[in-house]
């Protein structure tokens, strides 16, 4: 999923009193991912467009999750992930991004999916795959 903030720097000239309106542009992607049951999987959400720093939290409903790292700037963008040690089912988290130059500015949630599935599923898809090689 992307989503964009915007940055744009705007002059208005009301009543001869000229004023600044600055919107700030950012993009946040983050792509779903597929995992195998019990197995650690990390999840990563790059952030773009970024003239400072970015505050970055997961969750997982309204609980905040632990094993995450906010990422370093780097030429503009940073990257943040969640390291999950033992998915058992599909469960959708979000990453909560705050600016770091605009802290009063309200914060992007960016939702992705750990999609979780076991070995019974891995066998059978390359059953069907030998299967149709042997036709």
């Amino acid at each position: 999923m992307i989503l964009w903030l915007w940055n744009i720097k705007i002059s208005l000239l009301t009543d001869r009193i000229l004023k600044k309106l600055t919107i700030h542009i950012a993009g946040v992607i983050a792509t779903d991912k597929d995992a195998l049951k019990g197995t650690e999987s990390v999840l990563s959400c790059k952030i773009t467009g970024l003239s400072s720093k970015a505050t970055v939290s997961w969750t997982k409903g309204d609980q905040t999750q632990e094993g995450t790292t906010e990422g370093e700037l780097s030429h503009g963008t940073q990257i943040s992930t969640l390291t999950v040690t033992n998915p058992q089912e599909d469960t959708e988290y979000t990453c909560v991004v705050t600016s770091g130059e605009y802290s009063s500015s309200e914060p992007s949630e960016t939702p992705l999916s750990l999609n979780v599935y076991g070995k019974f599923l891995l066998f059978s898809q390359a059953m069907k795959v030998v299967n149709s090689e042997l036709r």
